[in-house]
């Protein structure tokens, strides 16, 4: 029987409040990726939520890392809170673009992060995820989705992310039912 790993990190690096609490005095923000690297297994990539980085900027990350580090990058916002995961093949083609530099030895899951404002939808998210998969073929990222709604939390939601060998993503939702 295989043994799952569990990669235990932070949401970011680049906090200006870690500076001195974390990252020694004097250290310039630009080895700060690094240094977290040699304390953390992982990380998420989470400005890409805000907007989608430059291609170069992904292969620097890459580059700062050692073996066995990996990255969680969070899907850019555009498709996730403006369009809604309608539509979305061409966003999804423009972000994929930008990670090629990344390694897949780097490369963790991609996390899906839903508004809190959208319920459940099952046939949505079932018709993202194909889109998804078409885009990336024939490398297949690991997901994992977060729903801030509780509504998702169901077993018709958990069936679908099954068939695509999705993951939910559970955060701190206050109001969560289960």
């Amino acid at each position: 029987m295989s043994q799952a790993k569990a990669y235990i990190g932070t949401s970011g690096w680049n906090y200006a409040d870690w500076r001195v609490r974390f990252y020694p005095k004097g250290l310039p923000t630009s080895k700060w990726l690094a240094f977290l690297s040699r304390h953390f297994p992982t990380v998420e990539i989470n400005n890409s939520f805000y907007r989608i980085p430059r291609a170069e900027m992904v292969t620097r990350w890459n580059d700062q890392v050692p073996a066995g580090f990996r990255f969680a990058i969070k899907l850019w916002r555009g498709i996730t809170h403006f369009r809604k995961l309608t539509d979305c093949q061409e966003p999804l083609q423009q972000f994929f673009a930008v990670f090629a530099g990344m390694t897949s030895r780097h490369r963790g899951p991609l996390l899906v992060q839903l508004p809190p404002s959208q319920g459940c939808d099952v046939a949505k998210i079932d018709r993202f995820l194909h889109e998804l998969w078409e885009v990336t073929a024939p490398q297949r990222w690991k997901v994992a989705v977060e729903f801030r709604h509780p509504s998702w939390l169901c077993d018709e939601a958990y069936r679908c992310l099954d068939r695509h060998r999705a993951a939910v993503c559970l955060h701190d939702m206050p109001r969560c039912p289960v």
